[in-house]
């Protein structure tokens, strides 16, 4: 049984000329949803295997995402956003974090949905 302190994990990218974002969101249940980034109207993906959403989010928990934030978007951006009881642990960078976990946990969530950039 996941007893993860993470609730939902979000995750996407933004920016460029349009200013377009492509926003996720993984739940401790396993539902995959895309997330409308204006109106956070959720639609349903697919469900993922729990085993894989509980290493992901232990994975989280036991790196140091949960203590470290970035907050430098460049011109396009990438995040990853951590619900825990509805508190948001929000990191924004642009190109590759200097934090190697958070640019590993970000490839493996977006292997989750087969995002392209």
């Amino acid at each position: 049984m996941n007893q993860s302190q993470i609730e939902e994990i979000g995750f996407g990218n933004g920016g460029g000329f349009t200013g377009a974002v492509t926003s996720y969101v993984l739940t401790k249940d396993g539902n995959l949803f895309s997330e409308n980034a204006f109106t956070e109207e959720r639609s349903l993906i697919k469900k993922i295997d729990t085993s894989v959403v509980d290493d992901l989010f232990q994975f989280a928990e036991s790196s140091d995402l949960l203590s470290f934030r970035i907050n430098k978007p460049g011109n396009t951006y990438k995040y990853v956003d951590f619900n825990i009881a509805g508190t948001h642990l929000k990191s924004v960078w642009t190109g590759k974090s200097e934090n190697k976990s958070l640019n590993l946990l970000y490839a493996q969530l977006k292997d989750l949905c087969q995002i392209k950039e």
